[in-house]
């Protein structure tokens, strides 16, 4: 929780320094990219189990796409993701579409993803697709986004007689993240 602390305090001392509105970037036709750091609390539960388990998460991205200069931006990008309880880090691949509202200093927005996670430290398969909704603001060169993301997971397993079965589980995030927009 410390670590959310901060970042909401970052925000707000980044908000707080004045942008004008040709500084954002967001309503601006062309090539738009970004590099993102973020966090998220995490639950995991598996199906048919009443258990869930709580994680955090360290998320880095980077996005790139075009800007279409009304308001939508469609793009592509790449992330990893670290899971802090269960020390497994994901990579991530997703398309990402983005519609901003105004063109001002702070132009708020809505963005949604879907893409595929994939565990790159774990001897099992775990992976599945995923798909999230976010709302922000841009401010100048500056992001800020708070969203939620679902991942239905598939992880591939031994069973007690050696075959090969799989669990299900259900990932629910509520992530913050400030991105840097190029």
């Amino acid at each position: 929780m410390k670590k959310n602390t901060l970042l909401f305090v970052v925000l707000a001392i980044l908000l707080a320094v004045p942008v004008s509105a040709k500084d954002n970037k967001a309503l601006k036709k062309g090539y738009h990219g970004n590099l993102e750091l973020g966090t998220s609390a995490m639950t995991m539960k598996m199906m048919g189990n009443s258990s869930v388990e709580p994680d955090e998460m360290i998320r880095l991205s980077s996005t790139h796409g075009y800007a279409f200069g009304n308001g939508v931006f469609i793009g592509a990008g790449a992330g990893c993701n670290f899971q802090l309880i269960e020390n497994l880090h994901y990579a991530s691949v997703f398309m990402d579409v983005k519609y901003n509202f105004v063109d001002a200093s702070a132009s708020p927005f809505i963005e949604g993803r879907t893409g595929y996670n994939y565990c790159i430290n774990k001897y099992n398969d775990i992976g599945g697709v995923f798909v999230s909704t976010a709302a922000g603001v841009d401010f100048g060169r500056m992001s800020a986004r708070i969203g939620y993301e679902l991942a239905p997971i598939k992880e591939n397993v031994r069973v007690r007689n050696g075959d090969l079965g799989y669990a299900l589980y259900t990932s629910n995030q509520f992530f913050f993240s400030l991105a840097f927009n190029f």
